[in-house]
């Protein structure tokens, strides 16, 4: 009897072990998928009236609530860095680089503190405004945390763009502040629209 016990024992580690493997593995793969997915939307992002109509955050903020924070944040850098190699960031030295692309960037997997709880609500029956609360306060979080480092960013390095008479840190409020509201507002909707996919796009088999 003992050594059945062991032999299945043993049997369940290994098991374990490949499973455990296999989720490292498919975590690795979807980062870098996410990160993809947001650098191409960066592509298609129309401008009305200076207003960027954006959702690229998507991607990454779904990441986060499928996988988590550490993984919502390594999708995130992955993005910063992909806008730096693809020719996308505006350089103006290595501090403001990681200002506005490392760090900014790597915020949005903030999202992911928001992982349990909406995983929770899918494998729950008639939670489903659950998910989309949770998921658009991790959403608003996740935004927030990135323009808030943008926002260091506009007054610190960008200063000299301010109006005459207006305070560097005022301009920076207005100027991140509208493309906040407005790249947040819409990823959240469009975060709305996907709620009929939550459960494939979303949900994280146990």
């Amino acid at each position: 009897m003992s050594k059945n016990r062991d032999i299945n024992s043993n049997t369940n580690s290994v098991q374990d072990v490949v499973e455990q493997r296999k989720t490292r593995i498919t975590t690795i793969v979807e980062i870098a998928l996410f990160a993809a997915l947001s650098m191409a939307l960066d592509y298609f992002i129309p401008s009305i009236g200076g207003l960027k109509i954006s959702f690229k955050m998507l991607p990454v903020i779904i990441l986060a609530l499928r996988r988590g924070l550490l993984p919502g944040v390594l999708g995130g850098l992955l993005w910063g860095v992909l806008q730096i190699l693809l020719g996308e960031a505006t350089v103006l030295g290595a501090v403001q680089v990681i200002v506005e692309y490392i760090l900014a960037f790597s915020a949005v997997g903030l999202a992911g503190l928001f992982r349990a709880a909406v995983q929770k609500t899918l494998y729950t029956e008639g939670a489903r405004s659950k998910t989309l609360l949770y998921g658009s306060v991790a959403t608003f979080i996740g935004s927030l945390a990135r323009y808030v480092f943008h926002f260091i960013a506009g007054f610190w390095f960008w200063s000299e763009y301010a109006p005459e008479g207006m305070s560097p840190v005022v301009y920076s409020i207005v100027v991140n502040g509208k493309d906040f509201l407005v790249e947040t507002a819409c990823t959240i909707v469009i975060f709305v629209l996907l709620a009929p996919l939550f459960d494939r796009i979303l949900r994280v088999k146990k």
